[in-house]
């Protein structure tokens, strides 16, 4: 291992014209590999703080983690939930694994929680959130900005975020990064269980500052080579990570590997799997690369096959166009999935006046609340805002389907026999010439299969770490290393 880091660092002292001791100490490489080391774990351990701790921001601002339980615990109860992400698992401080995640950890950080903070902290009545949880919002919000831009990867805003992109003279980040720097040095930590400040104890602070300098200084070393920007998602172990996963999973269980092991699984891996997405359980995320071939496909070829679709005979269903049941506190997150659906279809004709004024609201109304609060930037609008009709749909469309399929969920052909049977008891309301409502159907019913069948698959109980078997190999001579 000494030997490969001694190659690593002369050959970047090389790519960076580092040729003296005195330059590689002091220069680019000790920045880079603290890079390496700090973004994604700062994130786990800023959660992880907070379920211990409250921050307190600007002086006498707290922000607590029991506003996001409290959030949830609304939220999970509706009908069509803001945060689909999230599950009861993931709340369980006691669970080491969990707060190992790193996707955990940036959905409770998100732009999405933020938001539902802040819609149900504004809205007065029983059983929503105190005032205080703004401050919460305010703090998620941070976070989630800050993430976001040390983890960019596209040249353009991907879905609206303005700081996952990458680094450039004119990027947002040196503006947002000044701002929080100020706001990380004024940070204090308060623990639940005794209200002594624990600030010193947490390293993590520190961590976000070394970060946000680091890349402040590479930045500054790559723009006098000529680098025109940064792809700041390539400054990790990902691949790293991955690949040993990937050989972890050699064989079904391959979690301790002797040295002839660990080479029979690397080569099997580099021939078949090593650019494969979709590694079971790990904590990385995709990297978006695809291999040109791989060894799998060279020996079994590409065979497609043809399914046979079976006629089924469609039930009949009972439509209601039901209006009452629609409460802006429930259908916060069903507007955003209008919204969503809206956005993903093609309309026959973007300039029907009829279409537009029967799809999208002529005004936002108090069921655009958590969709106006989503929005990253106020004066650049980028989320779709639909009318009530297409919300009274959406919400129509997902209760019958969801008794629907709780009948006929084991038979074939679901989606063609649903929506046959829909179009059959639906009367159009929306504009005869283009007929929309089918595109909206169509969206509708297949974003709805995949949530229930998604929510059947997360009910089957799923083994634990507790639940692996105990016994030790009568033959190993392998000892459990610790890292």
């Amino acid at each position: 291992m000494k030997i490969f880091v001694s190659r690593t660092n002369r050959y970047v002292a090389q790519v960076f014209k580092c040729y003296s001791k005195d330059d590689i100490g002091s220069g680019v490489l000790p920045l880079f590999r603290q890079i390496l080391m700090t973004v994604r774990k700062s994130l786990k351990n800023t959660r992880n703080a907070l379920y211990t701790c409250d921050f307190i921001l600007d002086g006498d601002k707290r922000a607590k983690f029991e506003h996001i339980v409290q959030l949830y615990e609304i939220d999970k109860h509706k009908e069509i939930p803001s945060l689909y992400k999230l599950k009861d698992e993931h709340f369980n401080i006691n669970d080491s694994y969990m707060k190992m995640r790193v996707n955990i950890a940036a959905w409770m950080l998100s732009n999405t929680v933020g938001a539902g903070l802040e819609t149900y902290a504004e809205t007065n009545g029983q059983g929503l959130l105190p005032p205080e949880a703004k401050n919460t919002a305010i703090f998620v919000r941070n976070m989630d900005q800050l993430f976001d831009s040390l983890n960019g990867y596209t040249l353009n805003p991907d879905a609206g975020k303005t700081y996952r992109t990458v680094l450039r003279d004119n990027s947002p980040h040196w503006e947002l990064w000044d701002r929080l720097l100020t706001q990380i040095k004024n940070w204090k930590l308060i623990r639940k269980s005794d209200g002594r400040d624990h600030t010193n104890q947490f390293q993590f602070i520190n961590g976000w500052m070394v970060t946000i300098q680091s890349v402040k200084k590479l930045w500054l070393r790559l723009k006098q080579m000529g680098i025109s920007y940064l792809n700041l998602r390539n400054l990790n172990q990902d691949p790293l990570e991955n690949l040993f996963c990937l050989i972890r999973q050699h064989g079904m269980s391959n979690n301790n590997p002797n040295c002839h092991q660990f080479v029979a699984a690397l080569k099997t891996t580099v021939l078949n799997r090593m650019f494969l997405s979709g590694v079971r359980g790990a904590n990385c995320e995709d990297d978006r690369c695809e291999s040109l071939d791989n060894f799998a496909v060279f020996l079994n070829g590409e065979h497609t096959k043809q399914e046979t679709i079976e006629s089924s005979s469609s039930d009949q269903l009972e439509f209601v166009f039901n209006a009452e049941a629609l409460t802006p506190e429930d259908s916060q997150g069903l507007a955003y999935v209008s919204g969503y659906i809206l956005k993903k279809i093609n309309l026959p004709d973007v300039n029907c006046e009829t279409c537009k004024k029967q799809l999208y609201a002529n005004k936002k109304n108090q069921f655009h609340k958590f969709t106006l609060l989503k929005e990253h930037r106020p004066d650049n609008e980028k989320l779709i805002y639909p009318s009530n009709i297409v919300i009274l749909l959406v919400k129509n469309i997902h209760s019958l389907l969801q008794t629907y399929l709780d009948k006929n969920g084991h038979k074939a052909n679901l989606e063609t026999s649903f929506k046959s049977s829909f179009l059959k008891m639906y009367t159009n309301v929306l504009c005869d010439i283009h007929s929309c409502e089918s595109l909206i159907i169509d969206k509708t019913v297949r974003l709805f299969m995949y949530k229930y069948f998604k929510n059947k698959q997360n009910q089957i109980p799923k083994k634990t770490a507790g639940s692996k078997r105990k016994k030790k190999p009568i033959f190993s001579q392998n000892k459990k290393i610790k890292l």
